[in-house]
């Protein structure tokens, strides 16, 4: 793989890697991992908008924006 494809993938595939990581640790029920977890308030929760769904788009729309750029 040239350095300039590296460049481009690397980023991309360390988001998700550690996307899919923390996705894990969140819906499992780790009992032992409860004490270390920050729990938002009721507002806080109210005022998040956005679903999973919509911030994936996201995510992709800017990789393909910063992959064509790169």
């Amino acid at each position: 793989m040239s350095d300039e494809t590296l460049a481009l993938v690397a980023p991309l595939a360390a988001y998700w890697i550690y996307s899919a990581f923390f996705q894990i640790l969140d819906s499992l029920p780790l009992h032992w991992l409860e004490r270390y977890r920050i729990h938002e308030s009721e507002e806080v929760k109210a005022r998040n908008l956005a679903s999973k769904w919509d911030v994936f788009v996201a995510v992709l729309f800017q990789q393909v924006v910063q992959t064509l750029l790169g």
